[in-house]
């Protein structure tokens, strides 16, 4: 056992604790077809995305939007973060999202994004609630996506050298 165990034990504290701020930070993006909003599009380059909150979920089963989505909780704070210091965000579609562009089983990583437009939308109901939007674009520099060519024609793109976006 180490002579100086306290340091050791406050280090890995301190390592946890930056461990648990960068999962927040990263808190993945994520739809299934019992959890998306109908505010929701996916059109492959672009996506129009709603924040999370403002639904209860009670025994696994999602209710209706029921109050105000917040712009400080964890996962719309960070899609802010991400918008306000241009940083983009990977987009792993999913089996279960109701898209022409998700995968048909598993889950499939579609490169990167750029969030380029945050707003406040209001529900279309009668309670009016407000929800937090985001519209991402695909950025071009970077393999074609994978709906758009076929793993073969990847991969003689990939020998050739011949990428276009």
């Amino acid at each position: 056992m180490p002579r100086n165990f306290s340091s050791i034990w406050l280090c890995l504290c301190y390592l946890l604790v930056r461990l648990i701020e960068h999962v927040l930070s990263v808190k993945l993006i994520h739809s299934t077809r019992n959890g998306e909003y109908e505010n929701d599009v996916d059109n492959g380059l672009t996506i129009s995305y709603t924040g999370a909150g403002g639904r209860i979920n009670l025994f696994g089963k999602q209710k209706e939007v029921c109050m105000n989505q917040d712009w400080k909780t964890a996962p719309n704070r960070a899609l802010l973060h991400a918008y306000r210091d241009r940083k983009p965000i990977r987009v792993i579609r999913g089996f279960k999202l109701s898209s022409a562009y998700a995968p048909k089983q598993g889950y499939r990583y579609d490169g990167l994004y750029r969030i380029y437009k945050v707003y406040t939308k209001v529900t279309n109901d009668s309670k009016k609630h407000r929800l937090c939007m985001y519209e991402l674009q695909r950025l071009s520099d970077q393999d074609p996506p994978p709906w758009e060519t076929t793993t073969a024609d990847r991969l003689e793109l990939k020998e050739t050298g011949q990428y276009s976006s």
